[in-house]
């Protein structure tokens, strides 16, 4: 018993917890940011970027009333949806504007990556539309970068 206890906390602990590649980063985000599960889009996402989403998180929710409408309206939501928005709340809004839109990150997954260029810890996927989307190394893993949202 002890040895089936030992070998299932070994493939845990030992299990990849991010893209080892930057085709695993794509298809991982892809398949989370389709299926709408917000908190896997955060995984695939690099530190510059989240800190950056912060940024502009609480530049929104600090907003004046004028202000916080006008972003309201630009990015089809509510004043007080922007007020409470979260990491997670803000990739759901952006889900919802790319259905209402067809833009943004949903367009690049209608096809498929042509090409990727690595560099050191850097890299970047082009698909077969042109668009270009960049990675970073972090660690053993691969994130994408702020030109994401």
């Amino acid at each position: 018993m002890r040895a089936i206890i030992a070998i299932a906390f070994f493939l845990i602990t030992c299990t990849p917890k991010g893209a080892l590649t930057p085709e695993e980063a794509y298809y991982g985000l892809k398949a989370a940011y389709q299926q709408g599960n917000d908190e896997a889009v955060i995984q695939y996402l690099s530190t510059s970027t989240l800190q950056k989403m912060e940024e502009l998180i609480a530049k929104i929710t600090s907003s004046d009333v004028t202000v916080l409408q006008a972003w309201a309206e630009s990015m089809m939501s509510t004043p007080e949806e922007l007020r409470r928005l979260t990491p997670k709340t803000f990739i759901a809004l952006q889900r919802r504007m790319d259905k209402k839109a067809e833009v943004q990150l949903a367009s690049f997954f209608l096809t498929k990556p042509i090409a990727i260029a690595i560099k050191e810890n850097r890299a970047e996927i082009i698909n077969e539309a042109g668009i270009k989307m960049k990675l970073v190394k972090e660690g053993p893993y691969w994130k994408f970068e702020e030109s994401i949202f």
